[in-house]
């Protein structure tokens, strides 16, 4: 399985004789996330197979960025946001709830509970590798029993520290630690973070890979592989 990280929650995935990318944001701005250059050709994903989305946000389900996409792909979502992606376009959508699975000859998409405002899921992506993309979710006690179902080879977490108005929306790097702490991954990747502008009392992103690596112990640190926008990583 090769992976490449892009940038926020974007991975292009190749997996099984598939590719995959993960909440696309490739062009455009959302909200509090400026504008960013595009970090993907148009032609790398004529030959897309397969888009997976962990929640409705517009940083993770942008559609200016889908709007680059070709409609021919499946698009796996969390039940509730099906809609949404057929008035975008994509009417091979499939949605699934945690515990439920997608399954090809080659590769199974197993989405797996997050913790996230409105409907959203993890994914385990299964080709006799597992990874585990956690999109964006804060630490909970379900991650305890995602442990129990999946030996995972890398996880990708979330370690921005998203707040708004003060409120915690994802993982920050002490969380993240805690998260593979629990989760036991062969390794540990950062996601979602150094995207957002900060807005005194309003929004934060503050979390990044050298206060993860600052705070990692014995046993965690070695596991922890930062990747630079556009490196790949075989699994």
């Amino acid at each position: 399985m090769k992976i490449r990280y892009i940038k926020h929650s974007t991975l292009i995935i190749e997996s099984g004789g598939k590719k995959i990318i993960t909440d696309p944001w490739l062009v455009g701005n959302f909200r509090f996330f400026p504008a960013r250059p595009r970090q993907v050709k148009p032609e790398e994903l004529h030959d897309l197979n397969l888009i997976l989305i962990s929640h409705g946000h517009g940083d993770h389900l942008h559609a200016e960025s889908l709007a680059t996409l070709p409609r021919q792909a499946k698009v796996i979502v969390p039940r509730g946001l099906k809609n949404k992606l057929i008035r975008l376009g994509f009417l091979d959508t499939v949605e699934l709830s945690p515990g439920e699975e997608f399954s090809l000859p080659t590769l199974t998409i197993a989405a797996v509970p997050a913790k996230h405002p409105g409907p959203a899921v993890g994914y385990m992506i299964k080709d006799g590798k597992t990874v585990y993309f956690a999109g964006d979710t804060v630490l909970f006690p379900g991650m305890k029993e995602i442990a129990s179902r999946f030996k995972i080879d890398a996880a990708f977490l979330p370690i921005g520290g998203v707040r708004m108005f003060g409120f915690k929306l994802g993982m920050d790097p002490a969380d993240a630690l805690r998260a593979a702490e629990i989760l036991n991954p062969k390794l540990l990747i950062p996601i979602h973070y150094a995207t957002g502008a900060s807005v005194p009392l309003l929004f934060s992103m503050k979390g990044s890979p050298e206060e993860l690596l600052r705070k990692a112990g014995p046993g965690l640190k070695e596991k922890i592989r930062v990747l630079a926008e556009g490196e790949t990583i075989e699994i």
